[in-house]
This record gives C-alpha cells, structure tokens and sequence, in this order.
C-alpha cells in the first residue's frame, strides 16, 4: 500500500478511535461543553493539527518503543495545549455570570483527556498491527 494510502487508514482509524472520546468528554454536562457540531470539527481539527506531523515530519529512531512513546507523548501535549486554548478561549468569551473553569483547570482538563484519547488509540493501533 503507498505511504499516503497507508496514512489515511491510520488518519481514519484514528478518528474513529479518538472521535468518540471527545465528543463524549466535550458534551458532558461541563463548563466546557462544546455541543455536537464544534465538538466534532475540534476532534477532527486535533488530528489535523497532529497525525500529518507524526506520519511525515517526526524522524524516526530506534528503538521502536521508544520512539512510539515520545512521540505519543509530544502528540499528547500538542492537542491538550491546542484543546486547552480552544477551550479557555470559548469559556472566556461565554457570559460574565456563567460559571467557567480556571486556565488550570482546563489545561488538566485538556490534558487529561488528550492523554485518554491518544492512549486509547495507540494502544489499539499496536493490537491491530
């Protein structure tokens, strides 16, 4: 299969995988909940912003391991600092008198469910290999 072929099944699955993680955290009854429309472009857009990056720009290394897991890691910590902002951003511009949550507690927010999403999917990707 052609490298670009072979990118987009793994971009695709991706999506499927991660998808649902962040429109489910990102519709929950929070102060961050998005709705389903900008929910689904910011899951799409994170991949966006990552997943053509990792295919073709990060270089590759041995071991293997360790190079699947910084390079998970900086992919992780790419979406929860573009996630966070997004986030941050929309409360921030919400009503003076609507609750909305701290830069820290969006950037944990952020974080973490960047860090469930990427895990998840990963770790699928190494069982479907």
């Amino acid at each position: 299969m052609p490298p670009v072929e072979q990118w987009a099944w793994a971009f695709t699955w991706t999506i499927v995988l991660e998808g649902p993680i962040y429109l489910i955290a990102l519709r929950a009854p929070t102060p961050w909940r998005q709705g389903l429309v900008p929910a689904i472009g910011l899951a799409i857009g994170l991949q966006l912003a990552t997943h053509p990056a990792l295919w073709y720009l990060a270089p590759r290394f041995e071991p293997y391991p360790l190079w699947l897991l910084s390079m998970e890691a900086l992919v992780t910590l790419t979406e929860a600092a573009i996630l966070g902002s997004v986030l941050y951003r929309t409360t921030r511009t919400a009503s003076k008198t609507a609750a909305r949550p701290g830069s820290i507690a969006t950037a944990l927010f952020a974080l973490g469910l960047a860090a469930i999403a990427n895990t998840f999917s990963a770790l699928i990707g190494l069982v479907m290999l």
